[in-house]
């Protein structure tokens, strides 16, 4: 299993996500281990697929992402 990015909690899943509604609809993605923030993984390229498919189905991103192109 690969180890979780220098920083990161061990404990923590490799991406955890949370849905709120404060009016709006809101999911926040969190990315906790390395082989998933990596830009050359397969991983790093699910996630993204992933976030994709959010934009194309017209969720909206709030804050930019600091490891993903959105």
């Amino acid at each position: 299993m690969a180890r979780p990015a220098a920083g990161r909690l061990p404990h923590l899943p490799p991406v955890t996500f949370d849905i709120s509604s404060e009016g709006i609809l809101a999911l926040t993605v969190s990315v906790n281990w390395s082989r998933w923030l990596d830009k050359d993984t397969a991983e790093h390229g699910l996630v993204q697929s992933a976030l994709d498919s959010l934009l194309a189905d017209d969720w909206h991103p709030r804050s930019s992402a600091r490891s993903f192109r959105l």
